[in-house]
């Protein structure tokens, strides 16, 4: 194994918090067995496009030992969020009364067929669980890209950030096109060989027929 190159899109669904922890652990686990011997370096166009949070992505990519975004991108790096939709008021016009035992205030997955909106209860809970998401990505990042805790901090408060500052930041080691980043890992001998003989078949005229004296 060479290296291990990370790609993530602009608006990729990683699949929450729980499988990015997973895959991060890989990625650490391997970045400090292989060291230098074998690089890992993510890339990404931007993370996080057109408004949409990063932060994910980006917590991803910070395992890696290199860092790369496009020259045109942006790190969406704005911290974690979350979505409820309540449906009090739909259900209403359909005359249709939900019924749900719940057990103390706190649980809280049925008051988004009850309710309006937050009630106190479900708001801190909400909060409480994106604050804890939010310092573990912040710690996360700020281990593995060798940051200040208060720097990294600094950056999530002033997300999202255009290319430039996200370098000054120490966020990402550089900014280059996708073609750059694969430059970056040679080639083996065997991949040269079939690139090589893929070139060798694209130079052939269609229809020729390529004769060899045999010696």
């Amino acid at each position: 194994v060479r290296g291990v190159l990370t790609l993530v899109g602009p608006r990729e669904h990683l699949g929450g918090m729980g499988m990015v922890q997973e895959l991060r652990s890989a990625l650490l686990d391997f970045r400090s067995a292989a060291g230098a011997r074998a690089p890992t370096i993510a890339f990404s166009a931007a993370f996080g496009e057109a408004g949409m949070n990063g932060t994910l992505s980006y917590y991803l990519a910070s395992a890696c030992s290199k860092v790369y975004m496009q020259p045109t991108g942006m790190l969406g790096f704005s911290g974690m969020e979350s979505t409820v939709v309540f449906v009090k008021g739909l259900l209403d016009k359909l005359k249709v009364r939900p019924h749900f035992f719940r057990r103390e205030e706190y649980k809280s997955f049925a008051n988004q067929f009850t309710e309006s909106g937050f009630t106190a209860p479900h708001r801190e809970n909400m909060q409480t669980l994106l604050q804890g998401l939010s310092s573990q990505v912040v710690e996360g990042v700020a281990a593995s890209r060798g940051l200040p805790l208060d720097k990294v901090r600094q950056a999530l408060d002033a997300a999202p950030l255009l290319p430039r500052p996200a370098l000054d930041l120490g966020l990402v080691d550089g900014l280059k096109y996708r073609d750059e980043v694969y430059e970056m890992f040679p080639k083996s001998d065997k991949l040269m060989q079939a690139d090589q003989a893929k070139a060798a078949r694209a130079a052939t005229p269609a229809g020729k027929v390529v004769r060899r004296r045999m010696r």
